[in-house]
């Protein structure tokens, strides 16, 4: 029994050391080793790529256009390509991932890269010396249709403005919708002498004329009568079912050298929707507004504008050295400027700005535009953002030349904000600031939020020969205040500024750019959404009253200390257009007229009111009827009687 078990215990040891001896055995052992060191440079890499998945920065990757550069038009194609990336929301999937579980972080998170909107803001009233606000210089040649006389209230001398109402010493022309109407000058026994719709001559060539933004002008001779507006051309083709609709500016001429016989002669179509127009030395000058979507870089067809002429047989690009283009874009709108001769309609010229407003200020022998943008001023703690606007210049005469720009704080209201006078360009802005702070959340900056720090006025005052501003006057609005109207009068500016319903009104004495006075009535009740120079020192402003509904017309007057309220005239439950040429404005007589409507809406309550200032008062001379919309309502004082014209609707007054 014992020899058994030491035989046994012989065996295992034999065993023992025949599995030591073994070069499988040891093999075995290393393997499992490997396999520990494969699973753990797996997890680092699994590690690795999720730290890159969460942390690597988002970036904003330019697609390349460097195939297009040898293209007259590359500096645009740059821009427009620079405009389509689209900036990420997140810095990276872990601020990403974060702010999915944070509802407050993420609604925060998706605010970036707010452009905030500049939208104009409705304005209010100042005063004038002795001079008054300059209109078109009229014709003297004679005629059957008598002379021509110029009514509408232009905004610079000479630079004739389109109109819904034009005259001369025999006739009255009214465009209502798309119906010319001419009417004699009678007194009580007037009466409508020859009228055309001008929608009929397009019937059946696919061209509808838009009942919207229509505007004419009266040829010196009162022997032509041209009208501007919108149309659209067009539509789905039955075989292929694509849409072949055209939107643009159709400009017509018509023939009324006979007033009782009206004609056509003849018409032209420009690319893009219409926004306005003037009339220079016999020099039409036509604003469109054009945007782009589907854009082909190998195709300029596709993002820059074309003029057709010759009655669309012929059509061209506005070339390259025409367009004006900012160093940064925000949209894919072109604002377009047609040049025509007015008694051919023939193009001379074309020009456009690229990412600039519609509205347009136009002098003598240039035209200006505007962008405005936010711009950003850094430092460790938060981030500064203000508002800015960059001005540009195209001289027009025989070609277009572009003449250069200019950045100032602030956005503009509308084209009455802007005055070219010895050449000096006045410009007064509403200024604006915001405060960005980054907020962290573990380290890692997740949100951030953005405060207003405020808003004011400046006024800036830029030499055109270096386009540098020589003097300004910055902030002078109490803060939180926005402008609400400017006007200027060579040497002087005024300048209404409101916060909810009280306004301040500004008068400036510009005659030396390097020592800018000004003068302000304090806080007022309502606020002016236009200023109007009267005439005699006076200054009228009609706008809101101490409530919104209150219509209210204010005269003002510069005095020793300031500027004072002579007298207001107020109409209760009412409303009004703002549109400035539905005013009626007689300096020589200081007579103001305009349209409203009573929320009363009693059948009369479409109505036109004429004011006359005399003796410090506003007295009504005239309160009737006339239906139509207020921005359409227009009205003429004639040799003691008053003429007013609205949608189909016509009435005489006699007044003094």
């Amino acid at each position: 029994m014992k020899n058994k078990k030491l035989l046994d215990s012989m065996n295992l040891l034999d065993d023992k050391y025949i599995d030591e001896a073994n070069p499988k055995s040891k093999q075995k052992k290393k393997i499992n080793w490997v396999r520990f060191g494969l699973i753990a440079a797996c997890i680092c890499l699994m590690v690795t790529a999720l730290n890159l998945y969460l942390f690597i920065p988002f970036t904003e990757a330019v697609p390349d256009v460097s195939a297009y550069e040898n293209s007259e038009y590359f500096p645009i194609i740059e821009k427009l390509n620079a405009l389509s990336v689209v900036k990420p929301k997140y810095k990276n999937n872990f601020d990403k991932l974060l702010s999915s579980f944070s509802a407050v972080g993420g609604a925060l998170d998706n605010k970036d890269d707010v452009d905030f909107d500049n939208s104009s803001v409705s304005s209010g009233a100042p005063m004038p010396p002795t001079s008054s606000s300059p209109d078109g210089s009229g014709g003297n040649a004679e005629n059957g249709n008598g002379n021509y006389e110029e009514i509408t209230d232009n905004q610079v001398e000479g630079v004739i403005e389109g109109d819904l109402i034009k005259r001369s010493d025999k006739y009255i022309y009214y465009l209502s919708d798309s119906i010319l109407n001419i009417y004699s000058i009678e007194g009580e026994n007037s009466k409508l002498v020859g009228s055309l719709d001008v929608s009929n001559y397009f019937i059946g060539t696919g061209i509808s004329i838009s009942h919207y933004n229509k505007e004419m002008y009266l040829s010196q001779d009162c022997k032509t009568v041209t009208i501007i507006g919108s149309y659209i051309s067009g539509g789905e083709d039955c075989t292929t079912g694509k849409s072949s609709i055209k939107n643009g500016t159709i400009i017509i001429a018509l023939d009324v050298s006979d007033a009782t016989k009206i004609s056509h002669k003849n018409y032209v179509l420009v690319e893009g929707s219409y926004s306005t127009s003037r009339m220079v030395n016999g020099k039409l000058l036509v604003i469109t507004k054009k945007t782009y979507y589907n854009i082909d870089y190998s195709n300029a067809e596709t993002f820059v504008p074309k003029i057709y002429y010759d009655n669309e047989t012929k059509s061209q690009l506005i070339p390259m050295e025409n367009i004006v283009c900012p160093d940064r874009i925000k949209s894919k709108n072109y604002t377009v400027v047609s040049l025509l001769d007015e008694s051919t309609l023939d193009l001379s010229g074309c020009a456009g700005f690229l990412s600039y407003s519609d509205e347009v200020y136009i002098t003598n022998n240039a035209i200006y535009a505007t962008n405005s943008s936010s711009e950003d001023i850094s430092d460790t703690v938060s981030v500064k953002r203000k508002t800015v606007t960059e001005i540009a210049c195209i001289s027009y005469g025989d070609k277009f030349d572009i003449k250069g720009s200019v950045t100032v704080d602030g956005y503009i209201k509308d084209r009455y904000s802007l005055d070219e006078y010895k050449n000096i360009l006045r410009v007064v802005t509403t200024t604006e600031s915001y405060t960005r702070k980054y907020y962290s959340y573990e380290g890692n900056e997740s949100f951030f939020i953005d405060s207003r720090d405020g808003t004011s006025a400046s006024l800036y005052c830029i030499d055109l020969a270096s386009w540098k501003v020589t003097s300004s006057v910055e902030n002078f609005a109490p803060k939180g205040e926005t402008v609400c109207s400017v006007r200027f009068d060579k040497d002087y500016a005024y300048v209404c500024t409101a916060v909810q319903l009280t306004d301040p009104v500004f008068f400036f004495d510009l005659s030396d750019i390097n020592n800018i006075t000004y003068k302000e009535t304090g806080n007022i009740e309502g606020f002016s959404t236009s200023l109007i120079n009267i005439g005699n020192g006076f200054l009228l402003g009609i706008g809101r009253g101490d409530v919104w509904d209150t219509i209210k017309v204010e005269v003002y007057t510069e005095y020793e200390n300031g500027v004072k309220s002579v007298c207001s005239y107020e109409i209760k439950d009412a409303y009004y257009s703002t549109d400035y040429k539905s005013y009626y404005v007689d300096r020589e007589n200081q007579l103001f007229g305009f349209g409203y409507d009573s929320y009363t809406y009693k059948p009369d309550a479409s109505r036109y009111v004429l004011l006359l200032f005399s003796n410090g008062q506003l007295i009504p001379l005239a309160d009737a009827e006339l239906i139509g919309e207020n921005h359409v309502k227009r009205a003429i004082y004639i040799d003691g009687y008053f003429y007013m014209f609205g949608y189909k609707d016509f009435k005489v007054i006699k007044i003094l």
